[in-house]
């Protein structure tokens, strides 16, 4: 028997495709379906009603979608963001990838928690600086997700910052940090589908840091 294609589970905390499309990890999935890995998408969508499916195969990409309405008021979030890290941390891990690449801070606690569990890497996208968008809401709030963030990323292999005054941070703990300045509009790629058939030179930003397996 032979072995599967390498696994990737793409975290993130809204919908890849749908109100429009999420082009950097868009990208990542184009990138890996062309160097023949198995791609998985976990997103949270926070509207309870939304009619999305919870599961579909979209453009060749395994799609989890899990409908669960963002806690409200400062005692709220802070139970029951725990209490769905949990549940979203089993359920990527449900997924049984070979590496997660998780996409903004609300995602990393689970992300995390899946990684250690299975013993596999974690990549982060720090797209936005999280601390720094609640503190403009809650300083109390925007010291506790720093706090947060900056423990969890611990356990990150590597970090993806947008700029380089946020990869300095990340260096200045230690991290190994590539910067990405931008990425191209969808209108510039090839479908998704396009991808079984077509062996492209990669990118230099988006070198794999996973080698298919023996």
């Amino acid at each position: 028997m032979g072995h599967r294609p390498v696994r990737v589970c793409i975290v993130l905390h809204t919908d890849l495709f749908e109100p429009w499309p999420i082009v950097r990890p868009m990208f990542e999935a184009r990138v890996l379906r062309r160097l023949g890995r198995e791609v998985h998408v976990f997103s949270w969508i926070k509207d309870v009603a939304s009619p999305l499916p919870e599961e579909e195969v979209r453009d060749g990409l395994r799609i989890r979608r899990r409908k669960v309405a963002a806690p409200r008021g400062l005692l709220g979030r802070t139970v029951g963001f725990r209490r769905i890290t949990k549940q979203f941390a089993e359920e990527i891990g449900s997924l049984r990838p070979d590496a997660i690449i998780c996409h903004d801070l609300e995602m990393l606690w689970a992300s995390v928690r899946a990684g250690r569990a299975l013993r596999i890497p974690v990549l982060y996208h720090a797209h936005e600086d999280w601390p720094a968008m609640v503190s403009e809401q809650s300083r109390l709030e925007g010291l506790i997700f720093g706090l947060l963030e900056r423990r969890l990323v611990r356990f990150v292999d590597h970090i993806y910052a947008a700029g380089e005054e946020r990869a300095r941070r990340y260096r200045r703990w230690g991290k190994a940090v590539t910067v990405i300045y931008g990425a191209k509009s969808l209108s510039e790629m090839p479908p998704i589908s396009e991808a079984d058939g077509t062996r492209r030179s990669r990118p230099s930003s988006m070198r794999s840091p996973f080698s298919r397996r023996a």
